[in-house]
């Protein structure tokens, strides 16, 4: 349909008497309900009394930009087979009113990679528009999300026009995915909520989507949600783009109409309600089949558009919807994050905060998830009486940590903010705070501003020193969990639940900053408090668990082996209480092959896990990733195998192909086939696995070395010296970007390469390159000094050096009783029977 035919149509119309429009407007249009309802407005509007001159050039400017941002039907160029830059055009897959997609593959021969090029369209490159495309890359260059399609390049066309290349996102629009499928309204409740996390994303670097429609939310075969177009976002904070200003002097409501926010129609602030708005306004669709309706009987109606919620019985639903869609943004959810919560709850069975709170409705939710709860607690009127007592209590506790958590949230945020909204948080430092500067600037204002509030102010501490820990700044992390120590014992006395949880945390940053003595006292006292406290045997599991790692990491294999089975024998005789089921058969998993009997103990655990997980959950799946490395080290390749084939399409219907998890069990398949010495298909899946990890992570990530390194030992293995050692280089060289020279992973290709270097014949380079390790290791670190010393040994032997023997001799004795891998035990002669050949004498990282 066309704007001619729209007018001509209605020109027609107003040749005929009023009364005898309607019939023939129905017959002309033959159910063609979109021109049907543009011919009815415009006659609408021709009824209408004369306005003012004024009053109509007003709206000019606005149905200017509309018939934009709608689109129309001009005729339009194609670009098809046009190179832009090193972009090879190959498919229109687009067109809007501002820009037309094109389908691209790069085509500079060095690596392949399929892009969406977004090009401004002919005639519209005006110093708004243009301002308005350079911000939508600003914007997309700011937000890191999975659940965002990446930038990927950008430039201009030989015309002056910019244009700007995507990651290529191969999906069907949220709606058509659910109908097509015929998804249940949890799965369709579960996209809603995926949507609403990516743009909390969003919203916490001050950005507006602003269009939340159907066809920006892309979901693809794995069931990823996928948000496209931010061509019409908004930056809250105009201090941090030099082009915020410019796009919000045009005074025009940018929007699609049937999702716009009455905000968006009356023109005022918007804000991230907007946002909470139009995502009401999709879960309505999402629902019921329904696009938002309008009522056009009167303008500011008409104006308000609102979800269509007729056949909504689940009055959670009805309740979650009607918050997300009232009519004033403060009466909305709080922040996009609270609508995902809610949805989460809801999808838990548990009470949602759009419906008031009382007992009954917290009772019916408790029985929804726990039906046999119920019936037993009906047969004795004391077990009611201490069952009420209970949730009461459980009521409490669930509204004080919401309490706990919202003055969290909103005190991180209000970290980079400052009172006049034109200002940097920090006027020293502005816009150009490092993570580091901000988490330093975060932890003076929670000990400065929250002196009246030490809990609070320790749950601050606590995140804020777990964000260091990732950043590998354990210095800092351990200064700040040694004042959260102090805190918690002044709440909650030396031995409280939160204050031995804290000195736990803090005798592990210490024994990873490599402070053995330190974490040593600390997890000393923890244990004896928690004994003397009597906290029950999941406390107490749990520290005898970290005594038991504390004394893997002082190379005491026997007391290693004894507190280990000492922890899993504790915590196994609480299975069944949901707390150990959750939060230790993880851990137990991990560690459970240092046992005795190691082999029964990984059996029996993935057993308890598939019971109380269900084996097709994430936790189920992951537990047999789990289960399957373990059994890979104990050369039980064919069982591991069948679990990671089992489990890795699962978790990448579940998770995507692109998720950490799914990539890292696959690698475990590789490593598992190349111990196996199935070499050609540890190699296939190492190669592609690189490839993936390169387009999903970046060319320079962790991952992707890690991938360089166990691509080169599946090869190595196979004789292919020279391509494994030049793989090996591409890893250091990444390595020592990523971590400098002196850091225990850059020790990893180092090894390998002098491992390889030995095979060649050429021990002169074999002994540079284990000396080079050394450097890198740590002094703590005696199982790799130990291998790095026997490789620089067997170096010096070959060249007839007198010190060889001495310090093949000494790095035994540094290996003995330690779990050297059996290719360094054969090489190193810990282990005579073995026969590994020196060519399997490298690393591979799990």
């Amino acid at each position: 349909m066309n704007k001619q035919q729209v007018y001509a149509l209605y020109s027609e119309m107003l040749d005929l008497p009023s009364d005898q429009r309607e019939a023939t407007l129905q017959a002309r249009c033959a159910g063609n309900v979109v021109l049907l309802n543009e011919v009815r407005e415009l006659l609408d509007a021709a009824e209408q009394p004369d306005t003012p001159i004024e009053d109509q050039f007003a709206g000019v400017l606005e149905d200017y930009w509309r018939s934009v941002v709608d689109g129309d039907d001009r005729p339009e160029e194609d670009l098809v087979g046009h190179r832009i830059d090193h972009w090879l055009l190959t498919e229109q897959v687009g067109r809007g009113g501002l820009a037309t997609v094109y389908r691209a593959s790069r085509d500079d021969g060095m690596f392949q990679q399929t892009a969406a090029i977004k090009i401004l369209r002919r005639g519209l490159d005006t110093d708004d528009l243009i301002s308005r495309f350079r911000a939508e890359r600003e914007i997309l260059s700011s937000l890191e999300h999975p659940g965002i399609a990446r930038i990927l390049d950008g430039g201009t066309l030989d015309d002056g026009r910019p244009y700007l290349a995507m990651e290529f996102v191969d999906g069907t629009d949220i709606v058509s995915f659910a109908e097509d499928r015929q998804l249940s309204q949890a799965l369709r409740l579960g996209l809603v909520r995926d949507i609403a996390n990516v743009l909390h994303h969003a919203h916490q670097r001050l950005i507006v989507h602003r269009d939340i429609k159907p066809s920006n939310v892309l979901v693809t075969d794995d069931g990823q949600v996928r948000l496209l177009d931010f061509g019409i976002a908004k930056i809250l904070d105009p201090s941090n783009s030099p082009l915020a200003a410019q796009l919000t002097r045009t005074g025009i409501a940018l929007m699609t109409p049937a999702y716009g926010s009455p905000e968006q129609y009356r023109q005022d602030a918007i804000t991230t309600a907007s946002d909470t708005y139009q995502l009401g306004l999709l879960m309505a669709q999402l629902l019921t089949g329904r696009r938002p309706n309008t009522d056009t009987s009167d303008v500011l109606e008409r104006r308000a558009p609102q979800a269509d919620l007729r056949g909504i019985d689940d009055k959670d639903i009805l309740a979650i919807l009607q918050m997300a869609t009232r009519a004033e943004p403060e009466q909305r959810y709080p922040t996009i994050l609270d609508f995902a919560l809610d949805l989460d709850r809801l999808l838990a069975n548990k009470p949602i905060h759009a419906r008031p709170d009382s007992f009954g409705y917290r009772l019916k939710k408790f029985a929804q998830r726990r039906p046999s709860v119920i019936p037993a607690a009906l047969a004795a009127g004391a077990a009611v009486l201490i069952y009420v007592v209970t949730i009461t209590n459980y009521a409490r506790e669930l509204e004080h940590e919401r309490q706990i958590a919202t003055q969290t949230q909103n005190f991180m945020i209000d970290m980079f903010k400052s009172p006049d909204p034109r200002a940097p948080a920090d006027v020293e430092r502005g816009r150009n705070l490092t993570v580091v500067e901000a988490l330093k600037l975060g932890e003076q204002r929670t000990l400065t501003q929250l002196e009246t509030q030490p809990e609070l102010q320790a749950s601050l501490s606590r995140a804020i020193a777990g964000v260091y820990e990732a950043l590998g700044q354990y210095d800092d992390a351990i200064r700040l969990m040694t004042a959260v120590v102090a805190l918690d014992e002044a709440q909650s006395g030396a031995e409280g639940t939160s204050t031995l949880a804290s000195m736990r945390k803090l005798a592990q940053l210490h024994r990873a900053a490599g402070d053995l003595e330190e974490a040593a006292r600390l997890s000393a006292t923890q244990l004896e408090r928690t004994q003397t406290a009597q906290l029950g045997n999941v406390d107490l599991g749990m520290a005898e668990h970290d005594a038991a790692l504390q004394a893997r990491a002082e190379s005491n294999q026997q007391a290693t082996v004894e507190g280990l089975e000492s922890a899993i024998n504790t915590l196994l005789a609480e299975v069944g209480n949901d707390v150990v089921d959750k939060a230790t058969i993880t851990e137990l998993l991990r560690t459970g092959a240092t046992a005795s009997d190691p082999k029964a103990n990984i059996l029996a655990l993935e057993k308890l896990s598939l019971t109380t997980f269900g084996a097709d959950s994430v936790q189920g799946l992951v537990a047999q990733v789990r289960t399957a490395g373990a059994l890979a080290e104990l050369d039980e390749f064919a069982l591991a195998e069948q679990r990671l084939v089992n489990a890795i399409p699962k978790l990448t219907a579940l998770l995507g192909a692109t998720h950490p998890t799914v990539l890292d069990s696959r690698n475990n398949l590789a490593i598992t086939y190349s111990s196996w010495q199935k070499l050609e298909q540890a190699e296939q899946i190492h190669r592609q696995l690189l490839e993936d990890r390169r387009l999903a992570l970046g060319p320079d990530s962790h991952d992707v070395a890690i991938s360089y390194q166990n691509l080169a030992t599946a090869i190595v293995k196979q004789g292919r010296l020279g391509e494994a050692l030049a793989l090996y280089q591409q890893t250091l060289r990444m390595f020592v970007q990523l971590h400098g020279e002196n850091h225990r992973t850059t020790a990893l290709p180092l090894i390998s390469m002098s491992a390889l270097q030995l095979q060649a014949d050429v021990p002169a380079d074999a002994e540079t390159l284990a000396d080079r390790a050394l450097a890198s290791l740590p002094e703590s670190d005696q199982r790799m000094r130990g291998i790095a010393n026997c490789l620089k040994a067997l170096a010096e032997t070959a060249q007839h050096k007198t010190t060889g023997t001495a310090r093949l001799a000494a790095a035994r004795v540094a290996l003995a009783g330690q779990d050297v891998p059996p290719r360094y035990a054969a090489l190193c002669g810990l282990n005579p029977a073995a026969t590994q050949a020196l060519s399997a004498s490298t690393i591979t990282h799990p």
